[in-house]
């Protein structure tokens, strides 16, 4: 569970990029994105002790609701934004072809800068 200044720093972050309105849920971490840290080696699928995957990654994710979209918060050591269903890619952001498309990395904020970028030009169009 996340605490209430962890919170409060994401939003800082967020709105220091930009972002409006924004909202901090904590929630399951999404299948696609379990099936992505199964894939990679993150977790593994097989557990001796008997303990839920959702178990074991519980507290690592958020959602975000802003002005310009919604999107997930992989938390941990190396923080990643889920943008699954966002309409913008990670390779629209300049990532290569082999990384996964829906997660882009927090240590760069001129990529979460361009991502709120594409999502602006999105709800224009729309």
């Amino acid at each position: 569970m996340l605490k209430s200044e962890e919170v409060l720093k994401i939003r800082k972050h967020f709105e220091e990029l930009g972002f409006k309105n924004i909202e901090v849920k904590q929630t399951f971490v999404p299948v696609h994105v379990v099936n992505w840290m199964i894939e990679e080696g993150v977790i593994s699928d097989k557990d001796d002790e008997g303990q839920e995957i959702q178990e074991m990654v519980a507290g690592l994710y958020v959602r975000i609701e802003t002005f310009q979209g919604s999107f997930g918060l992989l938390c941990g050591p190396y923080p990643m934004m889920d943008i699954e269903g966002t309409g913008v890619t990670a390779q629209d952001l300049g990532y290569d072809e082999e990384e996964p498309p829906f997660l882009i990395s927090m240590a760069d904020d001129k990529d979460i800068f361009h991502f709120r970028k594409l999502l602006e030009a999105k709800s224009k169009n729309t």
